[in-house]
């Protein structure tokens, strides 16, 4: 090989060292979250969640639909003028537009779980509350609840896609709006048969169940794992990789669970040693990736 082609090879990293950095690399006996889920596939786990977050999806659609159901409904009970009638449904928009930030928060600190958790639980409470609403200012008050709560759902489709392999998750989130139309056109049909039987009030409560219903359900599924190890937790998150491998009747491969960064450090350091870069020099930090069972640590510490 002539020097030149040498040269190419080498300005767009791939002559011989960076190949056999790029074999240790993958000889490394260590696993990331990703790498775990995309080596189990997708199962009978994934499979349950795809439902939960699917019927989480056909909720918040229902609420949305019932907002141009209740609005005429509304407007005869409380003999409601256009503007008012019409701030029913702006109150729940504005609602999700407040309660969007303090969830984000939220779930930021406790973890989508959680989020998702307590957010369900208060649009199915205020959900059927709404229907004993006494007066209209009493129904803006419960449907700014409502929306204010609901703002919390959209994080179901992150938990939903971190339990996802990378092959299936582009097609398993396009199959989760489905049921945003089940959900429209299921409300649809049950203001049909409930409102010239029962009236409004029926509605609303009728419309609350479905999230009531997947409430216990939830609970019955983990924190997500990348969370876990957000936290530092790397040994609750390799218990959410065993129950998924158990359900999954799959195995999870070989090695220690560690966050992303820590196995690009590991990758970086063997990428230097093969070429042959120099160590750092004294006086400089030196990065130490600890891979302890119980708690893998990414520890910076100066020479002693």
């Amino acid at each position: 090989m002539s020097d030149q082609d040498t040269g190419v090879q080498r300005r767009y990293g791939r002559d011989s060292s960076s190949s056999d950095s790029v074999e240790r690399a993958n000889q490394t006996n260590v696993y990331t979250v990703s790498e775990a889920i995309d080596h189990m596939g997708f199962g009978w786990f994934q499979l349950k969640l795809s439902m939960f977050t699917g019927m989480i999806w056909m909720t918040d659609a229902m609420e949305m639909m019932l907002m141009a159901i209740l609005s005429p409904a509304a407007k005869c009970y409380f003999d409601l003028t256009d503007i008012e009638v019409a701030f029913i449904t702006t109150i729940v928009f504005l609602g999700v537009f407040i309660g969007s930030s303090p969830y984000g928060g939220l779930m930021d600190i406790y973890g989508r779980h959680s989020g998702i958790l307590l957010g369900s639980f208060f649009v199915g409470f205020f959900g059927i509350l709404s229907g004993f609403s006494p007066s209209y200012a009493w129904l803006l008050f419960l449907r700014f609840m409502v929306g204010f709560h609901i703002s919390s759902t959209p994080q179901a489709m992150t938990y939903y896609s971190e339990f996802l392999p990378s092959t299936s998750r582009s097609r398993c989130i396009v199959f989760i709006e489905v049921f945003w139309s089940i959900g429209t056109v299921f409300e649809t049909l049950l203001s049909m048969v409930v409102m010239p039987a029962l009236g409004w009030r029926y509605l609303l409560w009728l419309s609350a169940l479905p999230i009531a219903i997947s409430l216990p359900v939830f609970w019955f599924f983990p924190k997500s794992p990348v969370f876990l190890i957000s936290q530092g937790d790397f040994a609750g998150a390799k218990e959410v990789l065993q129950k998924i491998a158990k359900t999954n009747n799959k195995q999870l491969p070989p090695g220690q669970l560690v966050s992303r960064e820590q196995k690009q450090l590991m990758l970086d350091g063997m990428t230097n040693n093969v070429n042959g870069e120099e160590q750092p020099s004294e006086g400089s930090e030196d990065i130490n990736v600890s891979l302890d069972e119980e708690s893998p640590l990414i520890a910076c510490k100066g020479d002693e």
